[in-house]
């Protein structure tokens, strides 16, 4: 991928980088603004992916989806989860070695709310935020350490999450321990491969994906957190999982027992027409390969017990190795394109599209898996520990994550 060098950029540099894009239409605009509009709009792109996105548009990034070989990674359950797996989960978490990240850039449109996901309140006077940290503060009496907590925000939910934390005085935690960071942006090109504008000093800018979480690591004082504070490992989550379990010891202590860099917990799916993606190894590397790529034979493809061969899907939580990590992802991940409605000011008025229009840009979090060369599947039970929220009504709806976390309790 192509690296930007961040730096004050003048009019010049602002100009080569336009006519470099072939951003003519843009270069345009921004020559007909009077001096303060100039100034405006080179402090609001001098940090912009112009040169990342324009690569991506044009080359847009396609799986190798020649599949040579697909095995089953190898599974644990709780079955085989011992006391020693569970005490070394804990020395570790005692030692300070691990860390939690809740990927938290998320909005709660859907649920018909207008604030972020994380404050919705799924129980009477009980966010999703208060869940995962009273869970939290459930592990700190046991090991008797309060492990670092980064909150991966967005650019437009920040601030109102960083003050929702202070106004709950941190749900009780180490208010020192918690960390915020927003998720990077990109901008948003049309058919025609030309900036989508937001006014006439800005450009449209979307967030970049789950994905975006290492970029923001690796472009943000979190690196140096990680570090300085000698944390070896840690464990990422979704927001959107009303039943996580967040540094999960029994996950933690398996993982570095059985000596791996990268480890999923994973429930299995319920029927073959489930539209989850599965969790295997596609020619030697772990990967997570999607529904529409799954072929019908494989989806159906049950073992002599009944279960499903290739069974496991993702729940958003993982953990890994910060070194490799931090190594592995110097580079950056694809970007991936989306061709979607979006609204942009066409010099004069705000457009908004009755059809799509435009490509947004994003990375794929679990894209980074097929960079390590094996993933160990902790394979937990569905009922327990996975309950998406995700819809107002239905399925993954208010109403099934209120019921699962009243049923299995905080």
């Amino acid at each position: 991928m192509i690296s930007i060098n961040y730096i004050n950029m003048n009019n010049h540099n602002i100009v080569n980088r336009l006519k470099k894009t072939n951003q003519h239409k843009l270069l345009s605009h921004y020559e007909k603004l009077d001096s303060a509009l100039k100034v405006e709009f080179e402090n609001n792109i001098k940090d912009a992916d112009l040169e990342v996105i324009v690569d991506s548009f044009n080359n847009n990034y396609v799986k190798n989806d020649e599949i040579s070989r697909i095995e089953k990674l190898e599974v644990y359950t709780k079955d085989d989860i011992t006391q020693k797996y569970y005490d070394k989960g804990v020395a570790t978490l005692s030692e300070g070695r691990v860390a939690l990240f809740i990927l938290s850039g998320g909005m709660g449109s859907r649920l018909g709310f207008n604030s972020p996901k994380g404050m919705f309140e799924i129980l009477d006077n009980l966010s999703i935020f208060e869940v995962i940290f009273k869970r939290l503060l459930k592990l700190v009496e046991t090991i008797k350490f309060s492990p670092f907590i980064f909150i991966m925000t967005s650019v437009s939910n920040h601030n109102e999450i960083v003050e929702f934390f202070h106004k709950n005085n941190f749900f009780g935690y180490d208010l020192k321990k918690v960390k915020f960071f927003p998720q990077g942006e990109v901008p948003v090109i049309d058919e025609n491969g030309d900036f989508l504008l937001k006014s006439n000093s800005d450009l449209v800018l979307v967030p970049d994906g789950n994905g975006g979480i290492f970029r923001a690591i690796n472009n943000s004082f979190v690196k140096n957190e990680l570090i300085d504070n000698n944390i070896e490992w840690i464990n990422i989550i979704g927001i959107d999982n009303v039943l996580v379990k967040p540094l999960d010891p029994n996950f933690i202590g398996l993982t570095l027992s059985k000596g791996q860099m990268l480890s999923s917990k994973s429930v299995m799916r319920k029927y073959d027409s489930e539209k989850v993606g599965l969790m295997l190894k596609k020619n030697g590397k772990p990967i997570i390969l999607e529904y529409t790529e799954v072929p019908k034979e494989m989806r159906e493809e049950r073992l002599s017990n009944g279960e499903f061969k290739f069974a496991d899907s993702n729940i958003i939580s993982h953990i890994f190795n910060v070194k490799k990590l931090l190594n592995i992802t110097k580079m950056g991940l694809p970007f991936h394109k989306a061709f979607k409605k979006v609204s942009y000011f066409d010099g004069e008025k705000l457009i908004k599209p009755e059809i799509e229009n435009a490509y947004k840009f994003e990375q794929f979090l679990f894209d980074v898996f097929e960079k390590f060369d094996d993933m160990l599947i902790y394979r937990v039970e569905r009922e327990r520990e996975f309950s998406p929220l995700k819809n107002k009504v239905g399925k993954d709806s208010i109403e099934t994550a209120r019921n699962d976390l009243i049923r299995e309790g905080i």
